[in-house]
């Protein structure tokens, strides 16, 4: 089971998703998200739109206050206002859905479940999912420059990677061992188009 911190963009549909060991993270995490999103360094004033729930309502509330952001909680018995806690469900799914074909003979590898729920998120944000910005993606609605999609790898797609001579040194691989298996989990950023690898290492 795995904690997270979602956030999602109601202008344009992005996705962020943040692991979290413990619900007393999330004050902190969103902290990041901030950081990483420069949401308080934007032309306009974001608001944030939270829960009851304790977590979301203190910690998170706390730092958006904190950060110069506004806060605006949802009323209590609403949930047809609350559409990240209806996006959740549908993000869950997709996150198993990624995980069940890139299994290994001893069962799904669902000890990766964060690397695939980063995988979602960002292949999530690089499609148009609604009209509303026209054929425009979140990516490009937020960022202003169109994703570039060729280089999408589907998530956990064996592969070779190129082991440099240095590390094939260190390791005391012999000379003609100049790759290794690896499977694609994902990628090092939500703006880059750098794979993360697990090798056998």
């Amino acid at each position: 089971r795995q904690h997270a911190l979602v956030a999602c963009d109601l202008k344009t549909g992005g996705v962020r998703a943040l692991s979290l060991k413990a619900k007393a993270e999330a004050g902190h995490r969103f902290g990041d998200l901030i950081t990483m999103e420069s949401l308080d360094k934007r032309g306009h004033k974001a608001t944030v739109v939270t829960d009851g729930c304790g977590a979301m309502h203190g910690l998170v509330r706390e730092e958006a206050m904190r950060r110069g952001l506004d806060h605006l909680p949802i009323p209590p018995h609403s949930p047809h206002l609350n559409v990240v806690e209806a996006y959740i469900g549908q993000f869950k799914a997709d996150v198993a859905a990624v995980l069940l074909p890139a299994r290994h003979h001893n069962g799904p590898i669902s000890e990766f479940v964060v690397y695939a729920m980063n995988y979602v998120a960002y292949t999530a944000e690089r499609f148009a999912r609604t009209r509303v910005g026209g054929s425009a993606s979140a990516f490009e609605l937020n960022v202003g420059v169109p994703p570039r999609n060729h280089r999408l790898v589907p998530f956990g797609t064996a592969g070779w990677a190129y082991v440099p001579k240095e590390l094939r040194q260190k390791r005391g691989a012999p000379k003609y061992q100049r790759s290794e298996p690896v499977l694609m989990v994902g990628y090092q950023h939500m703006y880059t188009s750098v794979y993360k690898c697990l090798t056998a290492h």
